[in-house]
């Protein structure tokens, strides 16, 4: 991390706020067909306004990473603890992507009017 920037977790922001960027980084993470982990970027002007700044599909992950950061200052999640909740995540996965089961409908139209 730039050691000339002093990171504000959880940011200083009108509670409103928060829980709009929180809706929208939701709504991004869904639309993307987010999996894991995602970090979504937001700025916010004075005015409170908010802008979608990027998405990062995935994000820096040394213990020093914003990422783990993050979570840590804002969940008291640890960095070991938090690659033991994605890698079950992970497992989970691809347990259910292997459990999905398909049948082929049937190819009778005249029923259509």
């Amino acid at each position: 991390m730039d050691e000339s920037l002093t990171p504000q977790i959880p940011a200083l922001i009108h509670e409103g706020t928060y829980e709009q960027i929180r809706n929208y980084a939701e709504l991004a993470y869904v639309a993307l067909d987010g999996a894991g982990l995602m970090r979504i970027d937001f700025f916010v002007t004075d005015e409170q306004e908010i802008y979608l700044n990027e998405v990062n599909t995935l994000p820096g992950f040394t213990k020093y990473s914003m990422f783990p950061v993050l979570f840590e200052k804002t969940e008291g999640l640890s960095y070991s603890k938090l690659l033991d909740r994605l890698i079950t995540h992970g497992f989970q996965a691809y347990e259910q992507r292997n459990n999905l089961q398909f049948r082929r409908e049937s190819n009778d139209y005249s029923k259509i009017k």
